[in-house]
């Protein structure tokens, strides 16, 4: 008796192990092997490689940004024609340093071939490689040319939308590297060490205050909730809850009505607003703009931030009101807000990948546009449209005006930890009457208002609507 209860609790012992292997290998295949898999230090995954050329990536005119070429011992070489144009983007596949950006996102379809049996005989012994499908994205090279010319120098980021789609016509981050192989071993030392941290793509990762920009969707919340035909006098500075809020440059902008108090930009009037919508409603309207939400997107995206879990004091939602206090946003983020106002009050799902296509020439992917937040009336928008409109006709955003083309801004000048390096900000959309394109474009730590980054929206729209 006293054996058969040993081997009783041996075999209860044994079971436990097989169940929990069970677990472990369900738990592992529901929720881990994708992540493996998708590993850019997985060495399985490059072993296809051996006999698969790695597809092209285009642009959304067929220009090629990256390619594969096979070299002379019959491997390949990944080639970016652009250098560092879209490291933040296409990011860079490397047998050292890994993958990133859609390189990884998309790295089964890039190694996808017309058939099976095509790999099955590049393994049997046939040495020429099949061709991996290749991705045609919805970038505009010429466009994210131009930004990336006006941006040298500067580091910060441009991002430009169609309203009506979501597609990502740029997104451009400053500082850069060259993604190419022999490059970025070369540097790989400076760039880990760098303290302008090139690695950071500033217009999806990057978080920032979004200073007077923001005022965009405080003036949102007011129409929404009955203000719009409020009126004020601005007196330069006032006193929320023993906090002062003043105008940049200590303006005092006398009487103003919400058009104009918009236009030049009236810390004390959108303070006093925000507090006089209270709590409640400017969490709403954070909400309906998707900030602090998710962004369904192919490349990574760090989430805006509005920390204000544990409640907001008056002066909290004063400063939430003008675009600072614990609010934190990716200039990928305000685009989408200028894209919002631009598209009825409908943020439509932004993306970059607009198709791919095997060597054959058949599709195996193509996006579908959707709509991924309704923040707000099509009336509000309009009424913010006009707002917008106004404030580059003849108020902060006057760079960017152009005289053949109605453009509708807002710019914003974010304080940050800083003294006296504050974040330039402008945001804006164009033609107002049916806008084509939406664009944020942001300079962390210029020390200078939104106002210079108007000139460069001004030249970015007028290149794109040649």
């Amino acid at each position: 008796m006293r054996y058969n209860r040993k081997i009783i609790y041996v075999m209860v012992f044994i079971c436990v192990l097989f169940i929990a292997l069970a677990v472990y290998l369900t738990y592992f295949t529901l929720f881990e092997a994708e992540d493996v898999i998708q590993n850019s230090y997985n060495r399985r995954t490059w072993e296809e490689e051996e006999y698969v050329l790695r597809g092209s990536i285009t642009d959304r005119n067929g220009v090629v940004l990256a390619e594969s070429r096979e070299d002379e011992d019959g491997g390949q070489v990944r080639v970016y024609n652009y250098g560092s144009r879209y490291t933040h983007v296409i990011g860079y596949s490397s047998r050292t340093y890994g993958r990133t950006g859609l390189e990884l996102k998309y790295n089964d379809m890039l190694l996808q071939t017309d058939t099976i049996e095509s790999i099955s005989e590049a393994i049997s012994g046939n040495n020429e490689k099949q061709q991996g499908a290749s991705l045609r994205l919805t970038l505009d090279n010429e466009l994210t040319e131009r930004a990336e010319t006006l941006m040298q120098g500067k580091n910060g980021a441009v991002v430009a939308i169609v309203p009506k789609t979501g597609e990502v016509l740029c997104l451009y981050s400053n500082p850069t590297f060259d993604s190419n192989e022999e490059a970025l071993s070369a540097a790989w030392g400076n760039l880990t060490e760098d303290e302008d941290s090139p690695f950071v793509a500033r217009a999806t990762n990057g978080l920032y205050a979004p200073g007077s920009t923001f005022k965009t969707v405080t003036a949102a919340a007011a129409v929404e909730n009955g203000y719009e035909d409020y009126t004020m006098n601005d007196e330069g500075s006032c006193v929320i809850d023993g906090y002062k809020v003043s105008n940049y440059g200590g303006h005092s902008y006398g009487e103003l009505d919400l058009s104009r108090g918009f236009a030049k930009s009236s810390n004390v009037m959108f303070a006093t607003l925000a507090v006089m919508l209270g709590e409640s409603k400017m969490k709403s309207i954070v909400s309906s703009f998707g900030i602090g939400a998710e962004i369904p997107f192919d490349i990574g995206v760090s989430k805006s931030q509005f920390n204000y879990d544990d409640g907001m004091s008056e002066t909290d939602v004063a400063a939430v009101g003008i675009g600072q206090g614990k609010l934190m946003v990716t200039p990928l983020q305000m685009a989408l807000v200028a894209a919002a106002v631009a598209n009825g009050g409908v943020i439509m799902t932004p993306y970059l990948v607009e198709e791919a296509t095997m060597s054959s020439g058949k599709s195996i992917y193509k996006a579908e546009t959707s709509v991924w937040k309704k923040a707000i009336t099509a009336k509000t928008a309009d009424t913010i449209k006009d707002y917008m409109i106004e404030c580059v006709s003849s108020g902060t955003g006057t760079g960017a005006a152009i005289s053949s083309i109605q453009v509708a801004g807002k710019t914003g000048t974010a304080q940050n930890e800083r003294d006296g390096k504050e974040h330039a900000w402008f945001i804006c959309f164009a033609p107002a009457e049916d806008p084509e394109i939406a664009i944020c474009v942001m300079q962390e730590y210029s020390g200078a208002t939104g106002s210079t980054c108007a000139p460069i929206a001004k030249d970015l729209i007028s290149h794109y609507l040649k």
